[in-house]
């Protein structure tokens, strides 16, 4: 999109579209000035005092120690209930367990 420059807004149009998207409806977000400032006191009001950059990733409520880089690692390790099969692989050192045989 960066490449676009001028023609930013058809793109975000073709882009809009190819997502299935109602164009209309996010042109009227930026087109209408009262809805902007409303969508942007918004944002920065659901902003962290310490967010500098992008992505800002926060799991738990706490920020990302990887940055989003390590996210199903970091989302399946603070997941407390039964986790998915998706999460055995990454599994903390603590939460892998060897179990005795009681049949022996």
């Amino acid at each position: 999109m960066e490449k676009a420059g001028d023609s930013m807004l058809k793109e975000v149009q073709k882009c809009a579209t190819s997502a299935k998207m109602d164009y209309s409806k996010l042109s009227g977000c930026y087109n209408d000035k009262t809805l902007a400032l409303s969508l942007q006191k918004a944002a920065a009001a659901a902003t962290p005092a310490d967010h500098q950059y992008v992505p800002w990733v926060v799991v738990n409520g706490k920020k990302s120690k990887s940055d989003g880089d390590k996210i199903l690692a970091e989302v399946c390790n603070a997941y407390t209930g039964t986790k998915p099969a998706a999460c055995s692989q990454y599994l903390d050192e603590s939460d892998k367990r060897c179990y005795v045989d009681s049949t022996a």
